[in-house]
């Protein structure tokens, strides 16, 4: 892979509830984030 392209940061299968037992709630479902790093040349 080009190093140029590789992920600084990278998410897998995030997931995230928040409160309790019948009020528990699913917020974030399965999210996938990558952030690469771009170099710019003006």
């Amino acid at each position: 892979m080009n190093p140029e392209y590789m992920p600084i940061i990278s998410i897998q299968n995030l997931s995230h509830y928040f409160g309790r037992d019948a009020l528990r709630k699913q917020v974030l479902h399965n999210v996938n984030l990558y952030h690469v790093r771009m170099n710019t040349y003006n």
